[in-house]
């Protein structure tokens, strides 16, 4: 295992999913560049890319190997109709219900085919977990879950259909009254959170969609818990221990990127660096490079721009 601590699970994610993307023509000189800025992601990315070559010829029987999910097909009493999101471990669907019983646009969220690593499967389930304890008006709701006829977990949330709270305060030239308001609502949503002893610890704009209710007015929706953290889990192994630490730097709270314990003062970190870019358009710290010391030094040691 690479003895750096300050691993970071989106930024494999992302990069695991352009990997796969590209032709494996092109996958060498990916993986030298990623090598030329970060060694110990390259090794990450070079694992996940032979597990997921692996997958691909395990089966000798091209009709018995599992094909990843495409619009058009069911998962539970769903429709698949259209992906919305991905990333290099799963994928989100805009999904419609197709057993007749009623009406509903979900999204229901997959991990990929192939032999899925033990704490990715972990993450999933945990994430199912958390949102099954949480019942709140600014956080998406679970819907449903369960696993595909080809053993796949999937989980089916609220379809929130809106945008960054950034971007809605941008497009709809918000004053800082309003912004703050809305900012309420999301302080609102993470103290019911805490409140159920869970920690959101990837609090971002992308993160954080506002929607119109039923009568036109703007409503947050918190998203995403997919890295969230049950404060209460000492029953269970870690998900972090094969040493990723997930988080996305630009919003990370120094415990993140020092690979120190992580508590409710996480979110009020990265609660502050929303608020610092829904009011400013900018964010408090630039950080232009993924070399993880240097992240560190950035966001512990720099003060944040004024």
């Amino acid at each position: 295992m690479d003895p750096d601590p300050f691993r970071r699970w989106p930024d494999l994610d992302a990069r695991f999913a352009r990997a796969l993307a590209l032709p494996p023509a092109e996958r060498d000189a990916f993986l030298d560049a990623v090598g030329a800025e970060d060694p110990a992601l390259r090794r990450e990315l070079e694992r996940l890319l032979a597990a997921d070559a692996d997958a691909s010829t395990f089966l000798e029987t091209p009709a018995a190997r599992v094909s990843a999910p495409r619009p058009g097909e069911r998962v539970g009493p769903y429709r698949l109709v259209e992906a919305v999101g991905r990333g290099g471990m799963g994928t989100v669907f805009r999904a419609e219900r197709a057993d007749g019983a009623f009406s509903q646009t979900v999204a229901v969220k997959l991990l990929h085919p192939g032999p899925v690593a033990e704490e990715v499967r972990r993450r999933f389930e945990a994430e199912r977990q958390i949102l099954a304890r949480l019942e709140h008006a600014h956080i998406a709701r679970l819907l449903d879950g369960g696993l595909t006829e080809a053993g796949l977990p999937w989980l089916a949330m609220e379809f929130v259909e809106g945008m960054p709270i950034t971007d809605h305060c941008d497009a709809r030239r918000l004053g800082v009254e309003a912004r703050l308001l809305l900012f309420l609502d999301v302080c609102a949503a993470v103290t019911y959170a805490h409140r159920n002893l869970i920690v959101h610890r990837d609090l971002k704009p992308s993160n954080v969609f506002v929607t119109d209710d039923a009568e036109g007015a703007p409503q947050v929706k918190l998203l995403d818990f997919g890295i969230a953290k049950l404060l209460n889990e000492t029953a269970r192994p870690p998900l972090t221990r094969s040493g990723l630490r997930p988080m996305t730097p630009e919003y990370a709270a120094p415990e993140q990127v020092r690979g120190e314990p992580v508590t409710t003062a996480t979110d009020v970190y990265q609660l502050g660096v929303l608020l610092y870019e829904l009011l400013t358009g900018r964010r408090p710290y630039r950080i232009p490079t993924r070399l993880l010391h240097e992240v560190a030094r950035i966001i512990c040691e720099e003060p944040p721009e004024r």
